[in-house]
């Protein structure tokens, strides 16, 4: 992608979490490409939020047209998580 699109297009995590100060609070939090969705959603849950539902978007900056709006599937990311923590504990106790 050159650095024109790179300007137009913008990749979004969108989600409702229960966090500490408030249930059920909306968030929008701008990715730098598909790449970082686990990562980032990840950073969330570490904090010990409860992510209700998510979605992931990307938009067309210049005419505000929602090329993609996927919702995810939070059963399969919490397990996924289970996995990266159980790899991260893992990787401690060879240690």
């Amino acid at each position: 992608m050159d650095n024109q699109n790179e300007n137009i297009i913008q990749e979004r995590l969108k989600f409702y979490a229960d966090t500490e100060d408030a249930p059920n609070q909306y968030f929008c939090y701008k990715l730098g490409s598909i790449i970082d969705l686990n990562p980032s959603i990840y950073r969330f849950l570490l904090r010990g939020w409860r992510i209700r539902a998510a979605w992931y978007e990307v938009i067309n900056m210049e005419t505000g047209e929602v090329l993609e709006n996927t919702k995810l599937n939070m059963d399969n990311i919490n397990e996924a998580y289970i996995g990266y923590l159980n790899d991260q504990v893992r990787q401690v106790s060879s240690y």
